[in-house]
C-alpha cells in the first residue's frame, strides 16, 4: 500500500516485512537509545515502551481511517509492545 499527498512523499507499507512482533521490538530498541542517556536502566526500558506505545497510538489514530489491515497489525503491534 502507498500512502502520500501531493504536499508530502510517498510512504510504502510492506506489512509482510515485519511481523507485530519484530514491528514492537523494532520500536522499543529505536526510542531505548534516545532515553538512555538520561534515566537509569529500568526507568529506560519503562520510558522506551512507553514512548514506542505513543507512536503505535498515531499510527492507528491514522490508520482507523486506512487500510483494515494496518489497523490490525498495529493493534497486534501494540499488543506485543505490551508484553515487552
Amino acid at each position: 500500500m502507498v500512502v502520500g499527498s501531493i504536499n508530502q512523499p510517498l510512504l510504502v507499507l510492506n506489512l509482510n516485512v515485519m511481523t507485530a512482533k519484530e514491528k514492537a521490538i523494532s520500536l522499543y530498541e529505536s526510542f531505548y537509545p534516545q532515553v538512555q542517556w538520561k534515566m537509569g536502566q529500568e526507568d529506560c526500558k519503562d520510558r522506551a515502551k512507553q514512548c514506542s506505545l505513543i507512536a503505535v497510538h498515531e499510527i492507528l489514530r491514522v490508520a482507523f481511517y486506512a487500510d483494515d489491515s494496518i489497523y490490525k497489525h498495529f493493534l497486534e503491534v501494540k499488543q506485543e509492545i505490551d508484553k515487552l
